[in-house]
């Protein structure tokens, strides 16, 4: 089980992430799906490489 500080920078990490989203569609012309779905497999990814340690 993730342990509370674990789970708070998860959380972080993907607050940013989702925050990123709206800059991005700001300044690109790429539709939403596209976007939303590379920030989703970037999320994931840092998900997982935190869960490594």
């Amino acid at each position: 089980m993730i342990n509370h500080k674990k789970r708070l920078y998860i959380r972080s990490q993907l607050l940013t992430i989702w925050s990123q989203i709206h800059i991005q569609q700001r300044k690109t012309s790429l539709s939403d799906i596209t976007i939303v779905t590379y920030y989703v497999c970037k999320a994931k990814q840092v998900t997982m490489q935190i869960l490594k340690y």
